[in-house]
């Protein structure tokens, strides 16, 4: 009779926990370090993915692969530049109004009532003349006012807040004009990879089918995995599409109700905005509030127009989004927060961008890895019919893709 297994030691169980704290902490600093790197490769296996069935499509008229790849990437290239031209363009007539935005609003501030400034300098009065009885009653010293410092003695005024904010912005606009040099190097090292993972898609295939022959749990099950990879990367970007161009469409609705003019253009540049998480909706709310406010001179109606494209990205956005995506990818939408926030943190941009993304890869790379889920885990059927398969071994050894 063989006795029962003990349980393992608590300094066992310690130990262990440290060298995955250990990994981890490795593995984010590796990330953190190599980012100008892994982000564009990243992101062009990405590309690569969503282009795949394009180029198979073009290789049906065309008959040359090179050639597919070029066009597929190029006209990628000639989508994102329109994009990034309208909302370049929409940001620049947003600056251009500002001094109008300004004018108005010293223009509402002077418009303002006095009774409350009146009303708080009688309050700071009585309260000085309450420190004095207090100090002629008690025997100490009232506290004094320190002056204001004047440019006669050599200190420094103290700036107002306009200017501050000024300051700010400019600042601002130095910084990002001078990241618009690496992130079109960094487009055009995307697009080269992009072409050469299009170009070379069936031999990847081949390594990828080579490297899960030697996988510990063969490929029967790696292969499975890598074809569910591809089906909700296709998936996460068609959902991702579906939203942004909802909200685009519910943007220009709401600014034609408002008066704005270009308001489908507006739509375009939400739309656009929303590929970036978050980040995409703050900005698009503060232009709304902008333009709203220089159309109809009401800072209340400006309060409307980004409270109105808050609800727009709220609405479809998070909660139609989230929904989608959990139905796809079945995961958590507080997972997904937490991760693209994390994402966002190692790799800035990129990562804000790529994060929701790189989140539902992770779960579903560490639900189905051979190397990381149980031996029992096998891909299930109902979920491998939906999917297109991603290699095909035929009778004389070799491979064909088609999922990647």
């Amino acid at each position: 009779m063989n006795a029962p297994s003990s349980p393992p030691a608590p300094r066992d169980h310690v130990q262990r926990w440290s060298m995955l704290l250990l990994a981890g902490t490795a593995v984010v600093a590796a990330l953190w370090a190599g980012r100008d790197f892994l982000t564009p490769v990243a992101m062009s296996c990405v590309l690569a993915v969503l282009l795949w069935p394009f180029v198979k499509l073009l290789d049906r008229a065309l008959r040359v692969r090179p050639l597919s790849a070029m066009v597929a990437v190029l006209v990628t290239l000639f989508v994102v530049g329109v994009l990034g031209a309208t909302v370049g363009n929409k940001l620049t007539s947003a600056v251009d109004q500002l001094p109008s935005a300004l004018r108005l609003a010293a223009r509402d501030i002077a418009s303002l009532d006095t009774d409350g400034g009146r009303a708080m300098q009688r309050t700071r009065s009585a309260l000085t003349e309450l420190d004095r009885s207090v100090a002629r009653a008690t025997g100490t010293v009232a506290e004094r006012a320190a002056p204001a410092p004047s440019a006669a003695d050599g200190s420094p005024r103290p700036r107002s807040i306009v200017a501050q904010m000024v300051d700010g912005i400019t600042t601002l606009a130095i910084a990002v004009s001078k990241s618009a040099a690496s992130v079109l190097l960094q487009v055009g090292m995307m697009a080269l990879l992009t072409f050469f993972m299009l170009c070379s898609g069936e031999a990847l295939a081949d390594k990828l089918a080579a490297l899960c022959r030697a996988g510990v749990s063969g490929p029967a099950r790696c292969q499975p995995m890598l074809d569910k990879l591809c089906y909700q990367t296709r998936m996460f970007a068609g959902v991702t599409v579906v939203t942004n161009v909802a909200i685009g469409i519910g943007v220009g609705v709401g600014f034609s109700l408002f008066g704005v003019p270009d308001a489908w253009l507006w739509g375009v540049v939400a739309a656009s905005l929303h590929f970036l998480p978050y980040a995409g909706l703050g900005l698009m709310m503060l232009l709304a509030s902008l333009e709203v406010y220089v159309v109809h001179g009401s800072l209340l109606v400006a309060l409307g127009a980004a409270l109105y494209v808050m609800m727009i990205g709220i609405v479809i956005g998070t909660a139609m989004a989230v929904w989608l995506q959990g139905r796809i990818s079945r995961i958590d939408s507080a997972m997904l927060f937490v991760g693209t926030i994390f994402w966002s943190a190692v790799w800035g941009g990129w990562g804000l961008a790529l994060g929701p993304l790189l989140v539902v890869v992770g779960q579903l790379v560490w639900r189905e890895a051979p190397l990381l889920g149980s031996a029992d885990n096998q891909p299930e059927p109902e979920a491998a019919e939906e999917q297109m398969h991603l290699f095909e071994e035929k009778p004389d050894g070799a491979v064909t893709m088609h999922g990647l």
